[in-house]
């Protein structure tokens, strides 16, 4: 298997890792809790500003901090541990 496949296998499979952490987190939150959810988002996103307002309605005790940033960055970010998630599309190459 080339170098940069294996490369991007591991990768995904630490971004599936955060993203079952983040689904655990928030059904954590949806029991009541509060806290803080770190958001990354593509420049351009049109999703997010309705989905935070869902969220804030659903649980009002959860503060949203939004990052925006290149795909790159918020990758690198996400298994720093430095946001939550990411939402946004990906385009296909």
């Amino acid at each position: 298997m080339p170098h940069g496949l294996r490369a991007e296998l591991h990768r995904s499979g630490m971004l599936v890792a955060e993203l079952a952490a983040a689904q655990q987190q928030a059904t954590v939150m949806r029991a009541g809790a509060s806290g803080m959810l770190r958001i990354g988002t593509l420049s351009g996103s049109t999703s997010l500003p309705h989905g935070i307002v869902e969220l804030r309605r659903r649980m009002p005790n959860v503060f949203v901090q939004i990052r925006e940033a290149q795909a790159s960055q918020l990758i690198a970010d996400l298994l720093l541990g430095e946001i939550d998630c990411i939402v946004g599309g990906a385009r296909a190459r």
